[in-house]
């Protein structure tokens, strides 16, 4: 059979099932086309069992999720508390320096890297759980760890000072023991640094939906880690306010260890929810 055309034939040797002819690269059933469809299919199959695999073996052991809980927290701490320890100590030299100026002047020019180093450990934090956790856009996380926590540091402390000298030094609350003042003031101010910071991570790893669970689980565990280290310290001894604590530098710390141990926790918990998060982003076995 063939079909003669004005200037070539060109040969048919097969016909549709209803009769009309065709060549055999367009029939369907063909070995070539059934055997790439065979490979698609093997490795759409192999790629769902190593997913199975790694699901059954992520939820019967529970290693890989303790080692990214533990990385987290060791990535919160050493990150915030590194660029916020570098940012106060070169903003304390800046304030030593033997020049003349206003004592405000000295205060504002000291505070400046004080909030460059605040918001450089907040955007490293969030660079190193990308890294973590493997979230591809890290300089996404980067800027929701670096725009949440430098600002919500600031916050906090400006509503710390506020508070502070209307009821410590204003004496609106007149009886009221200072340790006592100071855990009212600090471990809600921890609250809602964690929470502020639980919630940009939410939006930074693209988990929206979860943005209240991020916020709550990260802001209450840190706010009660700090309550926990602030009785422990004071139950030994070390009660802000009290005797030698001056000498001691009591309330120092009692917040240096208080926030080291929100931190940890904070960052404990985020470990966990962005483990969790990119368990359930598999695709389904």
């Amino acid at each position: 059979m063939s079909v003669t055309g004005k200037t070539r034939t060109v040969p048919c040797r097969y016909v549709d099932q209803e009769g009309r002819p065709t060549t055999r690269w367009s029939r369907p059933g063909q070995p070539e086309v059934a055997f790439g469809a065979i490979l698609a299919l093997a490795g759409r199959a192999a790629h769902l069992e190593a997913v199975r695999r790694l699901r059954q073996h992520i939820c019967q052991s529970g290693a890989p999720v303790k080692r990214l809980v533990v990385n987290s927290a060791l990535a919160t701490a050493l990150a915030l508390f590194g660029g916020m320890f570098l940012g106060v100590a070169i903003g304390s030299l800046l304030h030593g320096l033997p020049f003349h100026a206003a004592e405000q002047t000295k205060v504002a020019l000291a505070s400046i890297p004080a909030l460059v180093g605040t918001i450089g450990g907040g955007a490293l934090w969030g660079y190193l759980l990308a890294r973590i956790h493997r979230i591809q856009d890290t300089k996404r996380m980067s800027v929701a760890g670096g725009i949440s926590f430098g600002p919500a540091v600031v916050a906090s402390g400006l509503l710390l000072s506020t508070l502070e000298r209307a009821l410590v030094e204003q004496g609106r609350l007149p009886g009221m023991p200072i340790h006592v003042v100071f855990t009212l003031l600090f471990v809600p101010s921890t609250f809602l640094v964690a929470a502020v910071g639980g919630f940009a991570m939410a939006l930074g790893s693209r988990n929206q939906p979860q943005w209240f669970r991020f916020t709550l689980t990260t802001g209450v565990p840190a706010a009660l880690a700090f309550l926990v280290v602030n009785l422990a310290m004071d139950s030994v001894g070390w009660r802000v306010g009290g005797p030698r604590a001056a000498e001691r530098a009591t309330m120092l710390t009692v917040m240096f260890l208080g926030a080291s141990a929100a931190a940890l926790s904070a960052g404990a918990v985020l470990g966990s929810l962005l483990a969790k998060a990119s368990l359930h982003g598999l695709p389904a076995a």
